[in-house]
């Protein structure tokens, strides 16, 4: 097997700075990068990589504004909603009135931070994918392939996002963004002879090409569990977080923490799993719950679904438990930023759980019918809420030992199991 390593960089706008948090930890594992390959955004970020310089790739990512990469006026000052808003409505307009946004703010960007002599001589070889529009042909271009002084045109014309950009021109070719044929270009890498891919995928708009994934000999597959924001507004709120993100996650590929959605200190999983002890064979709590009722598959499907958002395929205790958790930590709001040790998890949750509940124990005098009944639908809208409930159902369960019927309604919602299970457990309630 090849010892290349490959970083490949998948296009998502804004979300390029969540693969600067993936540099930033490959740079502290000491793991070296022989082969980049990006398409859109990406190709923006392996060209810095190339360039080996991160701290000017920090540096832009810290300062740059939607206006330095697209002609749209955004006041950096408003709320996100209302720059999307703002972006889009201007993008539909742009098309109408011109085929589409001028990006020549990104090329006056580019050209502050890329140093094209660097990338070509650098020890790490560099690619990116853009399609000939006139054609309809994809190109999937290495730096040799690239003429001379175009290097920051055929950046520029792998990240055109057409019809909200104008396709670019070189030499009288329109191009297009490179997400329209690959926008996690695994391939290249592997035809460049990489043996590990670590791959970064964004989640945004274009063609993932699965089976070239099931290719890699060695393959490290990251992506976010959280939604990343807004592909086309660049809000530095959102992208310090996306960087922080990426950052933990990588981290988290590698080994050096556990969790999926949240980031914990190794051993946490076995911790967890040590105090819910009797709750953790889910099927049979489940069963037991049920009065006898058989599960319906489409219930049980539902909670793999949520074992495999969490990167779990084959549960054991450990897994399992730090499953719970998870849920339990997002439906109460914990965050994502942290790296958690299991006591500070612990005494983290119970703070936000007691906050929720001490409204509920203050309630006021007596309800008639028709508010009970509302205060009731009010309640279980609230995901909390369900948890709580379920929380309770559940450790009722397990202290009687008698099969208890969940409440109608409950085997639709497995969130409010999984992490009622973990409140339960933990006498949260």
């Amino acid at each position: 097997m090849s010892d290349k390593t490959a970083f490949v960089l998948g296009g998502g706008g804004s979300r390029g700075s969540y693969e600067m948090g993936v540099w930033k930890a490959l740079r502290e594992l000491g793991i070296d990068i022989h082969v980049v390959t990006g398409t859109s955004i990406g190709a923006v970020n392996g060209a810095m990589i190339a360039q080996g310089d991160y701290e000017k790739a920090i540096f832009l990512w810290n300062q740059i504004e939607t206006a330095q990469v697209m002609d749209v006026p955004v006041n950096d000052e408003h709320p996100l909603k209302k720059k999307v808003w703002q972006t889009y409505q201007t993008f539909v307009l742009n098309f109408v009135k011109n085929g589409g946004t001028d990006t020549n703010p990104l090329r006056q960007t580019l050209g502050s931070f890329i140093d094209e002599e660097r990338i070509r001589k650098s020890e790490i070889e560099y690619g990116l994918v853009t399609i000939d529009m006139d054609r309809n042909i994809p190109c999937e271009l290495f730096r040799e392939d690239i003429p001379c002084g175009k290097l920051i045109d055929y950046i520029i014309a792998s990240a055109s996002i057409y019809p909200a950009f104008k396709p670019h021109r070189i030499d009288d070719v329109r191009y297009l963004d490179g997400a329209y044929h690959d926008n996690l270009p695994v391939k290249m890498a592997l035809e460049k002879g990489a043996g590990h891919i670590i791959a970064v995928d964004l989640e945004a708009f274009g063609v993932v090409k699965k089976e070239a994934l099931a290719l890699a000999k060695r393959l490290t597959y990251i992506r976010c569990y959280w939604n990343l924001g807004p592909t086309l507004v660049f809000d530095h709120t959102v992208m310090q977080r996306n960087i922080r993100l990426g950052y933990l996650d990588a981290l988290k590929s590698f080994q050096v923490y556990e969790g999926c959605a949240f980031t914990f200190m190794r051993g946490f999983g076995n911790s967890a799993a040590e105090q819910m002890g009797g709750y953790l064979p889910l099927r049979s709590l489940l069963e037991k719950g049920s009065a006898g009722f058989v599960l319906d598959q489409l219930y049980l499907r539902q909670l793999e679904k949520i074992f495999e958002e969490h990167g779990v395929l084959e549960p054991d205790e450990g897994t399992t438990a730090l499953v719970c958790a998870e849920v339990a930590g997002e439906v109460f709001g914990l965050s994502s930023e942290t790296i958690y040790s299991y006591g500070i998890w612990q005494e983290q949750l119970q703070r936000q759980v007691q906050e929720f509940l001490i409204p509920e124990q203050e309630e006021k005098g007596e309800l008639c019918f028709a508010d009970t009944l509302y205060e009731s639908a009010r309640s279980l809208a609230d995901r909390r809420s369900r948890a709580i409930l379920a929380g309770r159902v559940i450790a009722d369960t397990v202290r009687t030992q008698k099969e208890q019927p969940f409440p109608a309604g409950f085997s639709i919602l497995p969130e409010a199991f999984l992490a009622g299970v973990y409140l339960a457990a933990g006498s949260f309630l």
